[in-house]
């Protein structure tokens, strides 16, 4: 089903097909700003609404021993499968701190502690897993969790 709608802004007209779901489809630009403010204020509802839930986010427990840990939290629905993921790394390769220290040739394991978190080696222990099999990664950390000092550890073991 068309309708025809006049953007107030511009006084242009668009014309909207609405789904059988009863969503309207933009079929110009000049639509786009409501129907996306539309949807990203229901989404930001949601985002709240999950994040107001206690169980939401959970604490993230490293596998390294480093000495500084930020304390993270990790959405519930992806513990079990980072955990899981490190487990098999940890019987693969064994003590993570080691493994990382050896691929990245710190000098020490406390030279290693200083330059990344406990978070970060977990991350870089992951990278040089998929990096020995051919494979990548995605770092998507949050913000101020230190995908850059991260990026800085692959560059070093290039």
């Amino acid at each position: 089903m068309e309708r025809d709608i006049t953007d107030s802004t511009t006084e242009t007209p668009v014309i909207v097909i609405q789904e059988n779901n009863g969503d309207p489809i933009p079929k110009s630009v000049d639509d786009t700003l409501e129907l996306e403010g539309a949807a990203f204020s229901q989404n930001t509802e949601a985002m709240r609404e999950l994040a107001a839930k206690e169980d939401a986010l959970v604490p993230y427990k490293t596998k390294s021993s480093g000495s500084y840990k930020m304390e993270t939290l990790i959405p519930r629905n992806m513990l079990f499968e980072v955990q899981k993921a490190l487990n098999d790394l940890t019987k693969e390769k064994g003590d993570i701190d080691a493994y990382v220290r050896n691929e990245l040739k710190y000098v020490s394991t406390a030279t290693l502690w200083k330059a990344l978190s406990a978070e970060q080696v977990d991350g870089i222990g992951l990278y040089l897993r998929q990096f020995g099999r051919g494979q990548g990664v995605i770092i998507a950390d949050q913000t101020g969790i230190g995908k850059g000092r991260q990026a800085a550890a692959v560059i070093r073991h290039a």
